[in-house]
């Protein structure tokens, strides 16, 4: 409600980017900010910034899928005769200020899984005011190297509510985390990936 007061003119998408991209504080497992950080799998964006939803002038969103924020990658079929799978979601950077907006964007992985890897390009744009660019995520997969991991916030096993006993948890393994979007003197935005 607060965005929408303040950018009544702006669309769903980016008033769910502005909510999303300032979502800056991390959760962990521990107090204090101690343990592991939680992936975007588990808790989304992260705890909500009302105050840096409405003061941003800058707002990242998937330009691949209608109404998403998130570069969500889906469930990838990996077949072990290739030698690896490569794809790309695209990320639309949107300047609403009115000065260009020099920028730097790279990927913080939370949630690592052997033989997947994530780079952005480029590392380095220019947004003019009141315009707009595309950076890509590229996502590379190795399938000789997948292995089954667990998020490390999930413990491995869990009680059975019926009977009363562990049992091991199911799981999908996940390789997340999120593009960083930084310019000198400004909170990072984020896009969870």
């Amino acid at each position: 409600a607060l965005v929408k007061q303040a950018h009544p003119r702006w669309s769903p998408v980016q008033m769910k980017a502005a909510i999303m991209n300032t979502a800056g504080h991390d959760l962990f497992t521990g107090p204090d900010q101690t343990g592991d950080r939680y992936g975007p799998a588990r808790v989304g964006a992260g705890r909500v910034d009302a105050l840096a939803a409405v003061q941003t002038q800058l707002l990242a969103y998937a330009s691949d899928a209608s109404g998403a924020v998130s570069a969500s990658f889906g469930v990838v079929e990996a077949p072990i005769q290739r030698d690896k799978v490569t794809r790309i979601k695209r990320v639309r950077i949107q300047n609403k200020g009115n000065a260009a907006a020099e920028l730097s964007a790279s990927y913080d992985g939370i949630v690592s899984q052997p033989g997947v890897s994530y780079q952005v390009q480029p590392s380095t744009v220019t947004v003019l005011a009141h315009g707009s660019t595309i950076v890509r995520v590229v996502m590379t997969v190795i399938p000789g190297q997948l292995r089954k991991t667990i998020d490390p916030t999930m413990a491995t096993s869990q009680t059975d509510p019926l009977a009363g006993f562990d049992r091991a948890r199911q799981f999908i393994s996940d390789a997340s985390g999120r593009l960083v979007i930084s310019q000198t003197g400004q909170p990072d935005l984020r896009v969870p990936v």
